[in-house]
């Protein structure tokens, strides 16, 4: 969203661009005719979207990957942060069992217990009361930064990471997509959420055997190959 700042700006440009001469006439039908002046500023400021042909991407993939048909089109987007190019939308209705359903018809999954991980993970965010959208770094590999920090680290330092349905969400869209899965090198850490038992979930691509891993690993464990992907959050 704009902050203050821009607002202002923006409206000042408006009142510049306002005429300081009316008629009697003009003026008595644009008073008559508020909701159609109303209308057409608005639609100014609706007609360029920059982020149209990303939402319309994820709008596609949950249809043909997830079976989901959701409507975007009020979805709102964070502001964008320099570095921070790929975005990810979770919509209501979508699980984390649901999209390791969907991988497999596309690549096997493995992971590190049978039990149902909707009921076994919980997350610092949810798309309960509507989709949102997350900003992260636009890279196949987790993020190089913070490398050396562990889950509690980051807790203490105030940095919102992924959660595992976001990063399940990132790495089948990527996939379907691109062809290219996410790390196959090192091991995103889905730092946005935690098992019920305390362990911190994970996500990563096996190349060696062509799996799709969902493993876990303790919340004071650092390792330069165990990353975590750095999340922008709305307001």
């Amino acid at each position: 969203m704009a902050n203050s700042d821009q607002l202002k700006q923006v409206w000042a440009i408006v009142l510049q661009a306002l005429p300081t001469r009316l008629t009697w006439a003009q003026a008595q039908y644009w008073i008559g005719h508020g909701r159609e002046l109303a209308a057409k500023v608005r639609a100014i400021f609706t007609a360029v979207d920059p982020y149209r042909d990303v939402i319309a991407a994820w709008e596609t993939f949950y249809r043909d990957a997830l079976g989901i048909t959701v409507d975007l089109s009020g979805l709102v987007v964070p502001a964008e942060k320099p570095g921070f190019g790929w975005l990810i939308v979770v919509v209501p209705g979508v699980t984390i069992e649901r999209v390791l359903t969907a991988m497999k018809k596309y690549f096997p999954v493995w992971r590190w217990t049978d039990d149902n991980l909707d009921q076994l993970t919980e997350s610092v965010r949810s798309a309960a009361d509507g989709p949102y959208a997350v900003w992260v770094r636009p890279r196949v590999e987790a993020d190089e930064e913070r490398t050396d920090k562990s889950y509690d680290d980051l807790k203490k330092d105030g940095v919102a990471g992924v959660t595992l349905l976001e990063y399940a969400l990132l790495h089948l869209k990527h996939f379907v997509e691109k062809g290219v899965h996410l790390d196959s090198i090192n091991i995103t850490r889905c730092d946005g959420s935690l098992y019920r038992d305390g362990g911190v979930p994970s996500g990563d691509w096996g190349p060696g055997d062509g799996k799709f891993y969902v493993g876990k690993y303790r919340r004071d464990l650092a390792d330069v190959s165990l990353r975590f992907r750095e999340v922008v959050l709305g307001e």
